[in-house]
C-alpha cells in the first residue's frame, strides 16, 4: 500500500494514510515508510503518518525508540504534529527522558517549549524526577515568558500530587517553591498576552497552582 508513496501527490498520500487508520491492524513492515513521511513537506502528511504510527504501531514504535526519538523530538517544534509527537515520545518509554533533556542544551526557543511540554506530559519523567527538576528550574528565568511558563507548568504537573500528599519529590520543596514563586506571580496576575493556549491553561489550573505553590 505504501509502495512509492513518496512520489504521490499530497492528497493521495493523506488518503492512503487515512485508509491505514481505518484498519484494525496494519503490517509492521510499513514502519520505515511511515518514518520517512515524517519529513514530508506537507503538514497534513506528517500529521497522519505520525497518527498511524502511534495508533497502529505503538509496539514497533517502542522497539525502535532509539532510532526514531531524535526525529520525534524535532517534531515537537512542528505545530501540526505537537500533540502526536508528545504521544509518540511517551510510547517510547523511559529512554525518551535522556533524549529530551539532552536536546534542551541545543534547542531553539520553539523546540524548548515543545520539549518542556513533552517532559511534563511524560509519566517516565517521574521516575527521574530530581534530574528533570534540576534541568527545568533554570528555564524559570529564561527571557522568553512562555518558556518560563512551560517550565513552571511541567514542574507543577510532575510534582502536584506528591506535594499535596506530603510525599518526597527527591528535591527540597521549600527551595522549589522559592524558585517557582516569581513565575507563579506572573501566571496568576495574567502576564501572558493573547496566547490562547496559555491563557486557557492558566484559567484551568489557577486554583490548583495556588493550592500547591502558595
Amino acid at each position: 500500500m505504501l509502495k512509492n508513496i513518496q512520489n504521490k501527490d499530497d492528497q493521495t498520500k493523506v488518503e492512503i494514510l487515512n485508509n491505514l487508520l481505518s484498519k484494525k491492524n496494519i503490517d509492521p513492515k510499513y514502519f520505515n515508510d511511515l518514518v520517512l513521511l515524517l519529513d514530508d513537506k506537507d503538514s497534513h502528511v506528517r500529521f497522519f503518518a505520525l497518527d498511524v504510527l502511534v495508533s497502529k504501531l505503538p509496539k514497533v514504535l517502542e522497539e525502535n525508540s532509539e532510532k526514531i526519538l531524535p526525529k520525534l523530538i524535532d517534531l515537537l517544534a512542528d505545530d501540526s504534529c505537537l500533540d502526536r509527537a508528545i504521544w509518540a515520545i511517551k510510547i517510547t518509554g523511559g529512554k525518551s527522558i535522556t533524549y529530551l533533556l539532552h536536546r534542551l542544551d541545543t534547542a531553539n526557543e520553539k523546540l524548548i517549549i515543545g520539549i518542556l511540554c513533552a517532559l511534563g506530559a511524560n509519566h517516565s519523567s517521574r521516575n527521574h524526577l530530581r534530574l528533570v527538576l534540576t534541568k527545568l528550574i533554570p528555564f524559570l528565568k529564561h527571557q522568553n515568558y512562555y518558556i518560563q511558563y512551560w517550565a513552571f507548568h511541567s514542574i507543577f504537573v510532575l510534582t502536584e500530587y506528591k506535594i499535596l500528599a506530603k510525599e518526597s519529590i527527591d528535591f527540597d520543596i521549600k527551595e522549589l517553591k522559592l524558585k517557582i514563586k516569581p513565575v507563579l506571580k506572573k501566571v496568576l496576575e495574567g502576564e501572558t498576552d493573547e496566547d490562547s493556549f496559555t491563557m486557557k491553561s492558566r484559567k484551568e489550573y489557577n486554583i490548583r497552582y495556588r493550592r500547591v505553590f502558595e
